[in-house]
C-alpha cells in the first residue's frame, strides 16, 4: 500500500476516556473555585460598589455639579461647544453653544457637540470615588491589617520588683544593676 493509502486507527473509547476524564477535572476545580470564601466576598464588593457608585453619581449630579452650575449660569452637564453644525439645521451657529439650551436639542437638530462639562461632572465623580477608595483601603489596612505587637519578655528586678526588659542591665525603675 503507498503512503496515500494508509489510515491511522484512533481508538474511540481512549479518547472518549480522557475527554471524560478532562471534563471531570474542570469540574473538580470549578467546584474548589465556587466553594471558596473569596468568591462570596468579590461578589458582595461588586454588588457594594454598584450600590456605591450610584450614591457617588447622586453626589455629584444633584448637590456638588448645581452648585457649580451657578457659577457658570448653566446646568453644568449643559456646559457644551457645537463643533459641526447639520446641514438642515437653521438655528446653528458653531464655536458656542448657538441658540441650544441642552446638549440633547443640539444632538436632535443633528449638531456635533463638544461636552465638556459632562467630562467635567464624570472627572469628579472620579475623584470623589478614587478618594473614598483610598480612605477605605487606608483605614482597612491601619486598622485590620495592622502587625500585631509581639509580647515583650519580662523579668522582675530583683530591688524593686518592678517588671523590665530580660535584656536590660539596668533597672529603669530604681537604677539598680541586674
Amino acid at each position: 500500500m503507498s503512503a496515500e493509502g494508509q489510515h491511522t486507527r484512533i481508538n474511540v473509547k481512549d479518547t472518549g476516556a480522557k475527554v471524560a476524564n478532562a471534563g471531570k477535572t474542570f469540574i473538580d476545580d470549578f467546584k474548589k473555585f465556587l466553594e471558596r470564601g473569596s468568591l462570596v466576598d468579590l461578589a458582595v464588593g461588586i454588588v457594594m460598589g454598584a450600590a456605591f457608585t450610584s450614591v457617588v453619581n447622586s453626589l455629584v449630579n444633584d448637590l456638588i455639579t448645581p452648585i457649580i452650575g451657578l457659577a457658570t449660569g448653566a446646568s453644568f452637564e449643559n456646559n457644551f461647544l457645537v463643533i459641526r453644525c447639520s446641514d438642515r439645521s437653521k438655528y446653528c451657529t458653531t464655536g458656542g453653544s448657538g441658540s441650544y439650551t441642552t446638549v440633547a436639542l443640539a444632538n436632535a437638530d443633528g449638531a456635533v457637540t463638544w461636552n465638556y462639562g459632562r467630562f467635567i461632572q464624570t472627572v469628579i465623580q472620579f475623584l470623589i470615588v478614587g478618594l473614598v477608595v483610598f480612605l477605605l483601603v487606608k483605614t482597612y489596612t491601619r486598622y485590620i491589617l495592622r502587625p500585631k505587637a509581639e509580647p515583650v519578655a519580662t523579668r522582675k528586678c530583683e530591688e524593686c520588683l518592678e517588671a523590665i526588659n530580660i535584656d536590660a542591665k539596668k533597672c529603669k525603675f530604681c537604677g539598680s544593676s541586674q
